[in-house]
């Protein structure tokens, strides 16, 4: 019993609850829809008085539209010095015999920094020119006349090697005849050994009489060798004799007519080689000192005096960092606003605590990046102190557009219907919907190509579900 009463007060309780529950969402309900109906009163039975907004005036001011990018300083040329000839590195100075080290400045152009084997190239040029001289006067020689001297001397050889030609035969005449008496001599002493020999066998002569035979048949027989050896050598001096003789009377017609024109084109082929050498002397000795091929900033410094070079080992990097070129990616969709010599652009380093630096659009690249769908360009910037460094990480402003004196109001003041922009301009204490046309934007500020003017209103609040004509006192906004 105690139970089923318990339960009854407990379901009477919750009626009451629910009760005042409903009452109160009921009541709310009725609140809202009260102030619903005061909130739509002005748009939808027509207000008793003027509705209050507020307005701010369009005016015509600057505005510029910039592409935020980020960029690389890079130098405006680089260059990896090396040598043409190789040897020894003798040194790697400036003129002043400072050392070239890691961040040396190099003021001019051409100036020397390094000299390679110089003695040695300098000494190979000389020679090549004594070559040359050599081949000249030779040529010179041969295309000379012959003199009244040098033909006395071809005549007087001629004359020499007859004489000596006369005399070798003499000498083989002599040597032959001395031949054919030895030959007689032997052939006595042959029969005579013989002689003897039967003699000794018959017991006639004894064995001294036999070894005087034989001794007087090994003279004999000698002599006879040797006066034929004689006669060899002179008729190889004869041979030698008639060889003299016809080159001295060849050299003597030489003489009296002159060098052959063959023997002065073989001279004259022989010039032109020894003059091109020597031409590649004088560069090899001239390219011994090495020159900086641009002003600039030593980079990189890859050898040490005293080691070997050749024509592909880099000695020193230059770089030129008088102007810097920073380079960024501009997109594809902005490309048409980007123009070379003319694009301004601001540049910023964390280095420097944002610093800007001033710079202008050069260079831009002929062709799009597929990847990032972006256009290289390089803005060039004065370096004069060298203060930005290749490598260092940038921020770029690249004003892509800028207009002159637009028309501008805030963004907040217009309003959006079916996609298409419009505002309301308060003109004779009326509100008028005007479509507009935009621009530029920059910040909060929207540049109208059409629709307001310069010096008219623009409601800024209070003109939301306001109708055209609708009548309006205006607020200005506070600045």
């Amino acid at each position: 019993m105690k139970s089923a009463m318990k339960a009854l007060k407990l379901l009477a309780w919750l009626a009451v609850v629910g009760g005042l529950g409903y009452w109160a969402a009921v009541r709310g309900y009725a609140r809202y829809q009260e102030k619903m109906g005061q909130a739509k009163a002005p748009a939808d039975k027509g207000p008793s008085g003027p509705v209050h907004t507020t307005g701010v005036k369009a005016r015509a001011r600057d505005l510029r539209r910039v592409a935020m990018l980020t960029g690389t300083v890079k130098p405006m040329a680089e260059v990896r010095v090396m040598s043409k000839v190789s040897g020894r590195l003798d040194a790697l100075r400036l003129p002043d015999g400072t050392p070239i080290e890691l961040g040396t400045v190099i003021e001019r152009k051409d100036t020397p920094i390094a000299v390679i084997d110089h003695d040695a190239y300098v000494a190979q040029e000389k020679q090549a020119e004594a070559t040359v001289k050599a081949l000249e006067a030779e040529l010179v020689r041969v295309n000379a006349k012959a003199r009244p001297e040098e033909l006395a001397i071809a005549e007087a050889n001629v004359k020499a090697a007859q004489a000596a030609l006369e005399s070798a035969r003499a000498a083989v005449e002599g040597a032959r005849a001395a031949v054919a008496q030895a030959l007689a001599m032997l052939r006595n002493a042959t029969s005579e050994v013989e002689r003897i020999r039967r003699l000794f066998e018959e017991k006639v002569a004894t064995q001294q009489q036999l070894d005087s035979a034989e001794a007087q048949f090994a003279v004999a027989r000698e002599r006879h060798q040797a006066e034929q050896q004689q006669v060899r050598s002179a008729e190889q001096r004869v041979l030698s004799a008639e060889q003299q003789l016809r080159a001295a009377q060849e050299q003597l017609a030489l003489t009296e007519k002159g060098a052959r024109q063959e023997d002065r084109e073989a001279v004259a082929a022989k010039i032109e080689p020894a003059r091109a050498a020597l031409e590649l002397a004088r560069i090899n000795v001239k390219e011994s000192t090495i020159r900086a091929p641009i002003a600039g900033v030593v980079a990189a410094k890859h050898l040490d005096e005293g080691n070997m070079v050749s024509p592909v080992t880099p000695i020193v990097t230059l770089m030129d960092v008088a102007t810097v070129k920073v380079v960024v990616g501009v997109a594809e969709r902005d490309l048409t606003f980007v123009r070379a010599g003319a694009t301004k652009a601001t540049v910023t380093v964390d280095a420097y605590g944002g610093e800007t630096f001033e710079g202008t659009v050069q260079k831009v690249s002929p062709v799009v990046d597929e990847r990032t769908r972006t256009v290289e360009i390089e803005v060039h910037i004065a370096n004069a102190d060298r203060r930005l460094k290749p490598g260092m990480f940038t921020r770029v402003g690249l004003l892509l557009e800028e207009r002159k004196g637009a028309t501008t109001i805030p963004d907040y003041a217009m309003l959006w219907e079916d996609e298409k922009p419009f505002a309301v301009v308060a003109e004779g204490g009326k509100a008028h919907r005007r479509a507009l046309k935009l621009g530029l934007a920059e910040g909060a500020m929207v540049e109208v190509l059409e629709g307001v003017r310069p010096g008219e209103t623009v409601l800024t609040r209070g003109h939301h579900g306001l109708e055209d004509g609708a009548p309006v006192t205006v607020e200005e906004e506070a600045k």
